[in-house]
Parts: structure tokens; C-alpha cells; sequence
């Protein structure tokens, strides 16, 4: 492979840095490449360039950006070919929803005196912060909705747009705090941990810029006692280790109705048999192992697959974020009762429910305090459901027609008839 060259993109331009961080791959521990970081005095040029790319991009019309929008396809690496076409086939769907759809002015009142009408004006410069396990779908997230409303980023660069639209900064910490306190940033969207989440919060409130928090989750899983068992439990081992369970809506905890207990074990951990054998066969083989497999650990970033049986509801796997491949499996007696201990959490992200009786599935799925509740199918994320953050989960929300307004601000014409106008 070419060695790769990494720049950070400030109104179209391709810039070099002072200081350099070196990106490891996770599969092997080797060194790839080395990215540029940005400095406070590209922050400032990044920041500026977009302030004045938005004057005229804010003019355009609405159908000229989605053209423009459509045209953004990007490629994800690092990850397994599957998880990468995944991934872009996500990004090409945030694309298409978001492209399709219009900012019609709203008559919210009229009579014979008066017509109210509101519209939906973008914010300005938009500064997002997304982190590394799915960095292209959810940068796509933020990038669709922001640029169709009309507003230019500091994120990620692109050709195809006018110089200053959209644009890239690499950086930690302390480029991303530049960004929050900076007075021409309108609008902060941040995909993170809930402590990052909480200092951006705090950051953002001495300018009152708007703020979209989607932080972490501690998802719950109900398994009722009437579900076919073997075909459920495939489906929440998907959920579970999807990703490696490295989502901040993979299902962190199952509760399982203790009558089927043991056979929805059983077929559970029948799951995670199935990886062991084909690694048991590519070590019979004598095929090259460079990390994991059934000896060892090996170099890299590798965590094998585990479940807990029934630990305590104040042990620390149930009760904090693992974001990784191990899941506690929980029994539960009555629905008041698992309702309660699902609840029993400072994350409200979302969760999911497995019943065969429809009624039921859906009654206690109400019953809980998540903002996204999964209904016999694991956890789904599309851009057409709203996805919102409650409690401790961060804060706003984006995803679907109410994400897409919360990168607008709603300017309201108050428009009366000449026929009855009156001053005062």
C-alpha cells in the first residue's frame, strides 16, 4: 500500500501542521501513518473561512445544496470490508433522507388582521465532534442535515462544495475546546463520552451557542417468556456484538424472564460457539493468526467475546457503560419489576424489547425512560427516526425531520394585511 498523506483542509486548501500524531492500526498494533494536528491559529482561519463562506451559502436555494449534497460519498478504513460497506451504505442512506427533504415556510396563524408565518433560517457555522468507532456515518449525520439547512461546517472537506462550506480539522481536546468557545461557532454537535459531553455543555453556555449531545448509553434489553427463544436470542447477540459491541446503542444488558432463563442462555452462548469454531479451524489449519484466536491475546487491540450470568444489579458491569464485547445476562420475574431495574440508570439513550404479544411489547416499551425503544428487533439506528438524548444521554437530539430542524432557528414574519393594517 502507498504510503498515505493526511492534511488538514481549511477553505479548500490542503495545510500541514507543526505538531504530528501517530495513527496505530488497532488489528495489529503496527504504526500506519502520522495525521497533522490543528493549532489554535488554525482553528481561527477554519473558523473564519467558513463565517464567510456562509454569506453566500446561506443564499442558495434549497434544491441547488441537496444536488450538491448528493454528490458527498465517502470511505471508511481501519475496519473489516463488511463493516466498511456497511458503513458507507449507511452514509449514502443519511444522504438520500436528508436530501429529500424542503423547508417550507409554516403559517402558523391567520385571520382577516394577521398572517404569521414562521421559516426556518440556518444557524451559521456549525463545529462537530464525532468520535472513532463510526466516524463517516456519523460525521454524514451531522454534515447532510446541517448543509441542506444551509449552514457551513468545520468538520470534514469535500471538492464539490464552494471553498469554505465544509472543511476538515484533526485534532484532541484542546482543538475541540477552541471550537466550542469560539464566538463565531453558532451551533456545537458533539457524538461522545457523557464527561466530554458535560464540558462542552459548560464551554458552550458563555456564548449560548446551541448544542446537540449524543452521548453514552447503558441499553437495556427485555426478554419476554413467550418469544421463539432460539431466533431471539440470534437477534440480541446481534445487537449485543455488533461492532464489538463498541455502539453507544448496542445493547449493554439483557433481562431475560426467569422461565426461559436457561434455554435463552443456552442458545446465547450457541452464538458465540459458532466464531469460536471458525477459529478453532483456522488454527487447526495452521492459518496465520496475527492476534486473538483461542491461545492467546496476541498483539493488538483485541477483546474475545464474554457473557456474565446473573451478576448483581450493583456490580459495575451492569451498572456502567462497557463499550465492548462482554454483556451480563439478568433473570427477571414481573414486568414492574424489570421495568424498575432497567430504568435504574443515569443513561436514557435507548433500549429494545422482545415479546411475542404485541400489546405487551409495546405497553412496557412505554414504560421506559429511553428515548429509542427497539420492538422484536435489535438495535437499528435510521436517519429517519429522530434519535433524542435523555438524562444523562447528552442532550438535544439529531436524525429524521426533528433533527433536521434543530440546525435551523425559526424566524418568525408577523405580516399584517394592508387592508387592516393599524400603527400604533
Amino acid at each position: 500500500m502507498d504510503t498515505l498523506v493526511f492534511f488538514n483542509i481549511i477553505n479548500n486548501d490542503k495545510c500541514s501542521g507543526a505538531a504530528w500524531d501517530a495513527v496505530v492500526a488497532p488489528r495489529s498494533g503496527k504504526p500506519l501513518w502520522d495525521v497533522p494536528l490543528a493549532s489554535l491559529g488554525n482553528v481561527n482561519t477554519d473558523v473564519g473561512a467558513a463565517q464567510e463562506a456562509f454569506r453566500s451559502w446561506k443564499q442558495t436555494a434549497v434544491e441547488q445544496r441537496k444536488a450538491l449534497l448528493s454528490k458527498i460519498i465517502g470511505q471508511e478504513t481501519g475496519k473489516s470490508t463488511l463493516m466498511s460497506d456497511l458503513e458507507v451504505d449507511d452514509c449514502i442512506s443519511f444522504v438520500t433522507f436528508n436530501a429529500a427533504q424542503s423547508l417550507e415556510d409554516e403559517v402558523a396563524f391567520q385571520d382577516e388582521t394577521l398572517k404569521i408565518i414562521n421559516t426556518h433560517q440556518p444557524l451559521g457555522v456549525v463545529a462537530a465532534i464525532f468520535p472513532w468507532n463510526f466516524p463517516l456515518v456519523l460525521a454524514m449525520g451531522k454534515i447532510a442535515a446541517g448543509l441542506v439547512t444551509g449552514n457551513c461546517f468545520v468538520e470534514l472537506a469535500s471538492q464539490v462544495l464552494p471553498p469554505g462550506v465544509l472543511q476538515e480539522l484533526n485534532g484532541g481536546g484542546d482543538v475541540g475546546a477552541m471550537l466550542v468557545k469560539h464566538r463565531t461557532v453558532q451551533k456545537v454537535s458533539f457524538t461522545g463520552s457523557t464527561a466530554a459531553g458535560k464540558r462542552i455543555m459548560e464551554s458552550a453556555s458563555g456564548t449560548l451557542k446551541r448544542i446537540t449531545l449524543e452521548l453514552g448509553g447503558n441499553d437495556g434489553c427485555i426478554v419476554c417468556h413467550d418469544v421463539d427463544v432460539q431466533s431471539v436470542a440470534r437477534e440480541v447477540a446481534v445487537g449485543c456484538f455488533f461492532h464489538s459491541g463498541q455502539m453507544c446503542l448496542a445493547t449493554k444488558r439483557i433481562y431475560v424472564r426467569r422461565d426461559v432463563y436457561a434455554l435463552f442462555l443456552s442458545q446465547f452462548l450457541r452464538e458465540f460457539a459458532v466464531v469460536k469454531s471458525l477459529i478453532e479451524d483456522c488454527e487447526h489449519n495452521d492459518y496465520e493468526i496475527l492476534a486473538g484466536g483461542t491461545k492467546g491475546m496476541g498483539k493488538g487491540l483485541w477483546i474475545p467475546p464474554t457473557v456474565v450470568n446473573n451478576p448483581p444489579d450493583d456490580s459495575r458491569i451492569v451498572k456502567e457503560e462497557q463499550f465492548g464485547p462482554i454483556i451480563p445476562l439478568l433473570t427477571w420475574d414481573t414486568e414492574e419489576e424489570v421495568i424498575r431495574r432497567v430504568n435504574n440508570t443515569d443513561c436514557g439513550l435507548g433500549a429494545s424489547m422482545c415479546a411475542k404479544d404485541q400489546e405487551r411489547a409495546q405497553r412496557l416499551a412505554r414504560s421506559l425512560d429511553m428515548s429509542s425503544i427497539w420492538v422484536n428487533h435489535f438495535p437499528k439506528p435510521v436517519p429517519m427516526g429522530h434519535l433524542s438524548s435523555w438524562k444523562e444521554s447528552g442532550f438535544g437530539g439529531e436524525w429524521g425531520r426533528a433533527g433536521l430542524l434543530a440546525y435551523c432557528q425559526v424566524q418568525t414574519l408577523q405580516v399584517y394585511k394592508s387592508k387592516a393594517r393599524e400603527y400604533m
